[in-house]
């Protein structure tokens, strides 16, 4: 299947053996320059230098994980949308639906607690382009991970109660929903379904943007109350905190500025 997209992040897993790291661990090691050779990651780099935030451009688009993995994945970003559907519903599917069979609905107004079937609703927004995330996909196209992301009046936050005693400045977009495949994880695929979500909102007007997310310095996070990643994630990419909503969580945002009307070229889903 050949997946259509915006722009593409390239992500390496390198082969190098690291003797000290435990084993099935991944250590980080610094960011690896491609160069100039690479005109996919020539492109993604005109357009965030051009209408975001060039050092986090060029900080953050290539990174590379020591493992003891004999594979070099390439990942890409690409839009959920109709065409992409069967790829997100596969993803969901090898992951028992995603929190007890969710399919990342719960979030949207539309959804109905105990009468909504989620999948069916998911699929119906989805279509008719009223369901937004980033999607993250490896080098045979399967979809590996997400970041939902939507116009505020169409998403619901986590803590919603809290956050309504005293909400913050009107946002334009919320960011509701951050999942990974349980066998890619600490691959670094959040970040860059994070990434995709805030690259498609400034190409499709920008402004601000919110999250609920949780804290994770100083303790043992499990990954299931993680739904929308980490605060230290979020603050990494320009994120700043409004307000503690939670014992662990916080209100983040970050406004960006609207991308020029060029549009960028589309590339495939394989690097």
């Amino acid at each position: 299947m050949s997946i259509r997209s915006d722009f593409q992040f390239i992500h390496p897993l390198v082969n190098r053996r690291d003797e000290n790291a435990a084993p099935g661990r991944a250590r980080r090691v610094p960011p690896v320059s491609l160069g100039t050779q690479n005109p996919s990651v020539l492109s993604l780099l005109t357009v965030l230098e051009r209408w975001w935030d060039p050092a986090l451009a060029r900080a953050r688009i290539v990174g590379a994980w020591q493992t003891q993995s004999v594979t070099r994945t390439t990942y890409t970003v690409g839009r959920l949308d109709a065409a992409t559907w069967g790829a997100f519903a596969d993803l969901v599917e090898r992951n028992n639906g995603i929190y007890g069979g969710c399919w990342c609905a719960p979030n949207h107004v539309e959804y109905q607690r105990g009468v909504s079937d989620p999948r069916t609703l998911k699929e119906a927004l989805v279509r008719c382009g009223r369901a937004h995330a980033a999607l993250v996909f490896d080098d045979e196209s399967r979809a590996q991970g997400w970041c939902q992301y939507g116009p505020s009046d169409s998403l619901d936050l986590k803590h919603g109660r809290e956050y309504r005693k005293n909400p913050p400045a009107p946002a334009r977009w919320r960011v509701a929903c951050i999942f990974v495949d349980k066998r890619h994880r600490g691959e670094g695929i959040a970040r860059l379904a994070l990434e995709g979500a805030i690259a498609q909102i400034i190409l499709s007007g920008g402004g601000r943007i919110e999250a609920v997310a949780e804290t994770t310095v100083g303790r043992q996070a499990q990954d299931r109350f993680l739904f929308c990643a980490t605060v230290e994630l979020f603050e990494d990419l320009g994120f700043t905190r409004d307000r503690q909503v939670g014992k662990h969580a916080w209100v983040v945002s970050r406004t960006v500025s609207p991308a020029s009307t060029a549009t960028p070229s589309t590339h495939s889903g394989h690097a």
